[in-house]
């Protein structure tokens, strides 16, 4: 008999709280709290922010009990108005068979939407809150921007599954599944002395490739592309590494990255990052801002120039990945900045000569400020195009 599926779509429904599934993944996150408390400085994490506590604990509330529960509720009223007669059609399946299903519309269709908001520079606003973060841990598994729930296609199709009667192998898969993400986000480390122990590095071969593990996952969080154990760019698997393997974005190197969080990037505010699109990225202008201090009115017309000129482009630094016709267009921007810095430069000197110290020292600071975004925009293009 399946189960009658809109009761137990969530986990943590404060309508299920008690059932077994539940019990068993609050016990199991439960367990990384502790040794995270005991080992790993839980409350306090290193590079941890003001901002990040708090978008924690909203956005986990805003899944947990409400964004999940309504899209999967949402995936299986759907399926019943389209295929009212599809109800419970693989209830009778074998076990293995339904859960594959699982893996292939759940875990593999995540996998490609996970790949897909790392690409798409509009879509990475959604799950930047994620990587914002400087530390790993299970604190950080629910944090996105609810949207990147509301539109991932995984939960749709779970709630599908559920209407066609994956029943009680939806219970036994979701539990495997969270299980794994909460180990692989974990600042515990499981892994690490599992690799020192020689006669199983067999076995460890195969589950590095089969299920994310800390060392798979923590790459794709790593902040600076030099280090050799980041894999920004890759790493995508949430339940399943193999599908990394598979498609070709898997790097395992049996190590964590030295830092992690978002390189290039300004901090991130907590309203951006809990409630976007409703309220935007405030990006850091302070450099182009002072500018508008400098007293000589051509320096004004520069500086003005230069912003709204590349104001154009400023939204397009937010994803690890870009076509080329951008990468050509912010080369050309450090071009711009760089000619513009030493025209400025060339000013100072010239008005150093002049014995002319407050001019000389207003196109100095000009083109200081002007080299230091050249030099801030070199290393997103060496990051994102390369």
């Amino acid at each position: 008999q399946a189960y009658n599926c809109s009761h137990y779509l969530l986990h943590l429904n404060l309508l299920c709280l008690m059932r077994p599934e539940t019990l068993f993944l609050l016990g199991v996150w439960a367990i990384y709290v502790i040794l995270e408390i005991y080992q790993k400085k839980f409350f306090m994490k290193q590079g941890e922010k003001p901002s990040d506590a708090p978008v924690e604990i909203i956005t986990a509330i805003i899944l947990l009990f409400f964004m999940q529960p309504f899209v999967v509720a949402s995936g299986y009223a759907l399926t019943s108005q389209l295929f009212p007669q599809a109800q419970d059609m693989i209830a009778d399946w074998h076990v293995l068979a339904i859960f594959g299903l699982l893996l292939i519309f759940d875990d593999l269709t995540q996998y490609w939407w996970h790949r897909t908001v790392h690409n798409v520079p509009f879509l990475y606003h959604l799950h930047r809150p994620h990587h914002e973060a400087e530390y790993l841990s299970v604190r950080i598994v629910y944090r996105n921007n609810p949207l990147y729930y509301l539109f991932m296609p995984s939960l749709w199709l779970s709630g599908s599954l559920l209407y066609l009667g994956s029943g009680w192998v939806y219970v036994v898969y979701i539990c495997m599944k969270m299980t794994v993400i909460y180990g692989a986000h974990s600042d515990i480390r499981w892994d690490k002395n599992l690799y020192k122990i020689k006669w199983l590095s067999p076995l460890m071969w195969i589950v590095e490739r089969t299920i994310s593990t800390p060392a798979t996952h923590f790459a794709h969080h790593g902040k600076y592309k030099t280090d050799p154990n980041t894999n920004y760019k890759g790493n995508y698997g949430n339940f399943l590494f193999f599908w990394d393997v598979l498609f070709g974005t898997a790097v395992i190197t049996r190590d964590y990255p030295k830092e992690f969080g978002v390189e290039n990037l300004n901090e991130a505010s907590f309203g951006y990052q809990v409630f976007w699109p409703l309220i935007q990225e405030t990006r850091n202008n302070n450099n182009f801002l002072c500018y508008f201090f400098l007293r000589e009115k051509t320096m004004h017309f520069k500086i003005i120039t230069l912003t709204l000129f590349l104001a154009f482009s400023s939204n397009y630094i937010v994803a690890d990945e870009w076509p080329e016709k951008e990468c050509n267009k912010l080369s050309g921007y450090v071009g711009l900045l760089s000619a513009a810095s030493a025209g400025s430069l060339e000013e100072a000197t010239e008005a150093k000569k002049d014995e002319n110290e407050d001019l000389a020292n207003e196109k100095f600071m000009a083109a200081h400020m002007l080299s230091e975004q050249a030099a801030n925009f070199s290393k997103v293009y060496s990051t994102f195009c390369d």
